[in-house]
């Protein structure tokens, strides 16, 4: 018998070299807007035809590296079929067998309102089946034009292609982590807060009271305006409980506590190559503080 290969001697995948920081990569908020309200698009989709989960974890979203971009679960009550947003495109499309793009609708121009009546009629013309009403999560989102009715506007190519090279590489990076640990979560995006990450349990029961590590990275948010990784420990140690010396990257303690790599941090050194082991360095040994400080 052929003993089956082990995953960590899978290849990695390569690493998209980010731009350092420069005057041009503020206007990446903007862009990172648009994203993260086209993002409830798919997740609508998952919203009306997946069955609940208490915890929303039907709505989050994967990432598809052959297409660039975030993808729902198989919508196993339409065929199977799933919705996919193209990061680098700025486009949604529905997806079939094999990930083979049945239709396709450019979101520049399109009211959140217009692409979810667009996204009802494909579904069912593709699958042939009757589809509910679509409609976006009621949960807070940051403020943009498009929450008032305004149409989504494509971001620049150069901004695109930012965001999806930092999901590309934190799919990549973060995978390896949650094929390593017992306990890791598959990595996914959650629309909410437009994170893609993996949770580490430690313990069983209840989530809320189990010591658990998320592992993930944000491309920004209300606490930082560019990209950042983080490692959260669960429950939160007290206010006034002493934090370990990190290897890099710096502790965040308002409104969540978890150590926090920057975007700045992670593009400081010029050097070819730098930036992944500056981040799987970052990660491993900020997993490693969370864990004693749940232990």
């Amino acid at each position: 018998m052929t003993e089956a290969a082990s995953p960590y001697t899978r290849p990695r995948p390569r690493w998209r070299a980010l731009p350092a920081e420069d005057p041009s990569l503020a206007t990446v908020n903007e862009a990172r807007l648009q994203l993260h309200w086209a993002a409830q698009l798919p997740s609508a989709a998952s919203r009306a035809l997946l069955p609940k989960r208490d915890d929303e974890s039907h709505t989050n979203l994967g990432w598809l590296p052959g297409l660039g971009g975030l993808v729902t679960r198989a919508l196993t009550r339409h065929a199977g079929s799933r919705v996919a947003l193209d990061v680098g495109e700025f486009s949604l499309r529905v997806l079939g067998p094999e990930s083979a793009t049945l239709a396709r609708l450019e979101l520049d121009g399109q009211t959140l309102a217009s692409a979810l009546a667009w996204l009802r009629d494909a579904l069912a013309g593709e699958t042939r089946r009757a589809v509910p009403a679509l409609a976006l999560a009621d949960y807070d989102m940051p403020a943009a034009p498009p929450q008032t009715g305004a149409p989504l506007a494509r971001p620049s190519d150069q901004h695109l292609s930012i965001l999806r090279d930092l999901y590309a590489n934190s799919h990549a990076v973060l995978t390896e982590i949650s094929r390593r640990r017992a306990g890791a979560s598959p990595v996914r995006c959650w629309p909410h807060h437009f994170d893609i990450a993996t949770l580490i349990s430690l313990d069983g029961g209840d989530p809320e009271r189990a010591r658990s590590i998320g592992v993930g990275m944000s491309p920004g948010d209300t606490s930082y305006d560019a990209p950042y990784f983080y490692v959260s420990p669960w429950p939160y140690p007290k206010a006034d409980a002493e934090l370990p010396e990190l290897f890099a990257g710096d502790w965040h303690r308002e409104g969540f506590t978890a150590a926090v790599l920057r975007y700045r941090s992670i593009v400081s050194d010029p050097e070819p190559g730098a930036q992944p082991v500056r981040v799987r360095d970052f990660l491993s040994a900020a997993i490693a503080a969370a864990e004693d400080l749940l232990t």
